[in-house]
């Protein structure tokens, strides 16, 4: 099944909790030769800059986001992608009120773990500088660079953020302060957008897509993502042709916080379904 490998529709940057700017991040996607990229920056919207910085370099900027919901029936989390939208002012409410509810959350947490750690609000909140909120990972960049983290993944980091760590149940409230996936989607429509679930087996929400998607309310799904087997690629390739969504994907790149050690800047791709409706919206 072709591939568009000139692109890739799923990457971070410090705007949430990637490590590169997006003129970092558009730079190596330059010298990779990638000629398409979606800065997919958690509940952000993209500033102007990074378009220009990528009209500049040759590299077409996809306007999107993703966006942090929770799937209310099973009490999970999830992320829907939004791509190509057209009025970014309808997007920007819902963009404010999840990351102020995160930032609340996590400045609960640097308050928690300054109980456990010698860490100070100053060194902490300085990594958030230019970000669109306060992130987990701000606080994560802070215990690694002071040798309090020996990694930013494994044993002591799930010690620290996992559902059962120090801050297991801050995690929880944050997800709790999410938007349903229901009013994502439906303010991404409003937006002129195009709604993609996000890496389903990730937060085990394939239920969700197969009754959102036999609903009509879906208009894709991330099939090539870090987090999918071969054969989990094939069950959502056919949930796909089922419903009739588009297919889309991409590295889900976060520099150093990269989740997945396959999830190099490139390296996964939209199928061309799902690139030609994008690209086209």
């Amino acid at each position: 099944m072709t591939q568009v490998t000139t692109a890739d529709f799923h990457t971070h940057t410090t705007l949430s909790d990637g490590s590169l700017t997006a003129w970092e991040l558009l730079l190596q996607a330059k010298r990779l030769q990638k000629t398409h990229i979606a800065v997919t920056d958690h509940d952000a919207l993209q500033p102007a800059s990074t378009f220009a910085e990528g009209d500049y370099l040759g590299v077409k900027v996809i306007p999107a986001i993703e966006f942090s919901a929770r799937d209310t029936k099973r009490n999970r989390r999830l992320h829907i992608l939004c791509y190509a939208y057209k009025k970014p002012e309808i997007l920007l409410p819902l963009c404010l009120a999840t990351c102020r509810s995160r930032s609340v959350v996590s400045l609960k947490m640097l308050t928690r773990l300054k109980e456990h750690f010698p860490l100070s609000d100053e060194f902490v909140l300085k990594y958030s500088t230019g970000s669109a909120a306060v992130y987990k990972w701000n606080i994560v960049s802070a215990l690694y660079e002071l040798g309090m983290l020996g990694e930013t993944k494994g044993k002591q980091y799930t010690d620290v953020f996992g559902y059962d760590g120090i801050c297991g149940d801050l995690i929880k409230e944050e997800m709790a302060g999410y938007p349903s996936a229901e009013t994502v989607i439906d303010v991404i429509h409003e937006a002129g957008g195009l709604a993609v679930l996000a890496h389903p087996f990730q937060y085990n929400s394939t239920e969700f897509l197969e009754e959102t998607a036999a609903a009509g309310d879906l208009d894709g799904v991330e099939v090539d993502h870090p987090s999918a087997t071969d054969e989990q690629k094939t069950e959502l390739i056919d949930t796909a042709k089922r419903h009739g969504l588009f297919k889309t994907g991409g590295s889900d790149f976060h520099g150093i916080y990269n989740h997945y050690p396959t999830g190099l800047l490139g390296k996964r791709h939209p199928y061309q379904d799902g690139f030609d409706r994008i690209v086209s919206n």
